[in-house]
């Protein structure tokens, strides 16, 4: 007597960049317990490099809030510096940003490898971070190189910060859901100490801009 043939499973495809943000965007814990307990997640470097990019973005702002220069004078050398600067930052934001993003979810009574912790992190700036670069390349074209002698129209600039502030506050609710669906944390542990890490984080901005 032959036995049924049953095939094996087909494999869960992997989502392309725009699928990934779309499921991040909305529904992010359930993104989380499909992909985020995997080895590597979907584009995990692709997204750590994005992250690094936006980062270099804030550098080069802060450049000339310091010094009300540039230390970049076109678009040319700016989007060398991101791209290429992007690729260790995203792995220094990864593993050092990533590492003590852990230390609040055990703070917030949460379970689980500091590994985990990171993926969350991870995959919770990527919205926020792909939406500032896109406003990068829309300030490219509307300025071109005179974005680098300040010359901004204050109603374009003061959209562009409000989706911006939107997108970070987001980023929390996007840390809170993750940590709450892959490591259990308590409720209301989790909403304090993403609350005090964001005051925090913008104190620290405040000064280091004031010095």
């Amino acid at each position: 007597m032959e036995e049924d043939y049953t095939p094996p499973p087909e494999p869960t495809p992997r989502p392309n960049l725009p699928d990934l943000i779309r499921d991040i965007v909305v529904d992010y814990a359930g993104f989380a317990g499909r992909h985020l307990a995997e080895p590597q997640p979907p584009l995990m470097f692709i997204a750590m490099w994005l992250i690094g990019m936006d980062t270099v973005t804030g550098g080069i702002e802060l450049s000339y809030i310091y010094s009300e220069q540039y230390e970049v004078t076109n678009w040319f050398y700016a989007w060398i510096r991101i791209i290429v600067g992007g690729a260790a930052m995203g792995v220094f934001r990864y593993w050092l940003v990533g590492s003590l993003f852990h230390l609040v979810v055990l703070l917030s009574g949460g379970q689980g490898e500091a590994r985990t912790s990171r993926y969350i992190l991870l995959y919770a700036l990527l919205p926020a971070s792909v939406l500032n670069l896109l406003i990068k390349v829309v300030q490219m074209l509307i300025y071109q190189n005179n974005y680098f002698t300040g010359e901004r129209n204050l109603a374009i600039e003061g959209i562009f910060g409000m989706f911006m502030t939107v997108a970070y506050v987001f980023t929390i609710v996007l840390c809170y859901r993750g940590m709450r669906a892959l490591q259990q944390t308590d409720r209301r542990k989790s909403i304090i100490t993403l609350v005090a890490l964001s005051i925090g984080t913008v104190m620290l901005t405040v000064v280091g801009m004031g010095m």
